[in-house]
């Protein structure tokens, strides 16, 4: 070939634009706890409904905490009979109101004491401590947050103005807010509720829909760690099977396991089979512990892989110094 021939064709192929490439995703939005030593993936999406959770690493039963509740607006239950139900529930469980006031048409706010579960108490159970629970509930664009800071009554003197404030910063976005946790596709932002973790406590920091993060004390070597290894029971009597278990890095442990509930167990119509995904990280002096949970129903809204990846994402990260 004539070297002006191929001159030209190499021009020519270094000038035509590159066919058209579907670009890579995005890497997941990762939920950043500093002070507590880890980051994990955001698990995203989740359909009508979810929850988003952070507790404070606090004595006592570690209740303290701000949870957001996502989930469909009732059409027939506009914000003010919203307001009215929950005082009715309130007055009939006999729960002392402290503060009650509708902001706006789409905002109602509650504050009050509680010494019973919302389900009602078991007969023989123990006594349930009082509790302290500040509440707002917004409505907009045909969703329903409801937004709860929880601690026992006797810690709200200490820990009621952080988790009040925690709430009240919960305000509806589509976009990230630096020093903010945003969960872009369920519509709202709100500020971290992060601290140190005492080296004495054991506490759930983060819970979305069926993956949690927990972190305990923890100083042993991970072949310590596997020799008292218990996978932990979902489904109540339900039989367990080791599906795999693998340690992709130096102190880390990911085990996979199924449980099977029982015939004529509770729930045998809606429970069969649980899927789950456990990551273990030694760091720090702790066992930072994830774990996913997918039982029959969360099919159609977010899968196993998708959990999986999740809890496969804990990493730990360099703690600050205390």
């Amino acid at each position: 070939m004539p070297t002006a021939t191929l001159l030209i064709l190499t021009v020519l192929a270094a000038t035509m634009p590159a066919p058209p490439t579907t670009p890579p995703p995005a890497p997941p939005a990762k939920l950043e706890f500093p002070l507590a030593g880890f980051r994990i993936n955001l698990l995203e999406p989740f359909k009508e409904s979810s929850s988003f959770s952070m507790s404070l690493p606090v004595s006592g039963d570690g209740t303290a905490s701000v949870s957001v509740d996502r989930q469909p607006t009732m059409k027939e239950r506009p914000s003010f009979q919203n307001f009215q139900d929950a005082k009715t529930l309130r007055a009939h469980n006999g729960d002392p109101i402290l503060m009650e006031r509708a902001p706006s048409s789409g905002e109602w706010r509650m504050e009050y004491t509680s010494t019973k579960a919302e389900m009602g108490s078991q007969p023989g159970s123990q006594p349930v401590p009082k509790k302290h629970i500040y509440q707002r509930v917004c409505s907009a664009n045909g969703i329903t947050y409801v937004i709860s800071a929880t601690a026992l009554d006797s810690e709200w003197p200490v820990l009621g103005p952080k988790l009040k404030a925690c709430a009240d910063s919960f305000e509806l976005s589509s976009a990230p807010d630096p020093g903010k946790v945003a969960i872009p596709s369920q519509g709202f932002r709100i500020n971290k509720l992060d601290r140190a973790v005492p080296m004495d406590e054991k506490q759930e920091l983060l819970s979305m829909g069926f993956v949690s993060v927990r972190i305990e004390p923890y100083a042993k070597t991970l072949k310590d760690y596997q020799a008292e290894h218990k996978t932990r029971v979902t489904i109540p009597n339900g039989k367990i099977k080791i599906l795999a278990e693998n340690t992709p890095a130096e102190n880390t442990l990911v085990t996979e396991y199924v449980e099977e509930a029982p015939a004529g167990g509770i729930h045998p119509n809606v429970v069969r089979q649980a899927f789950v995904c456990e990551k273990v990280v030694l760091a720090h002096g702790q066992l930072y512990l994830a774990v996913g949970i997918h039982f029959d129903w969360d099919k159609e809204d977010v899968s196993y892989a998708q959990m999986k990846a999740c809890v496969e994402s804990l990493e730990a990260v360099p703690a600050p110094v205390k």
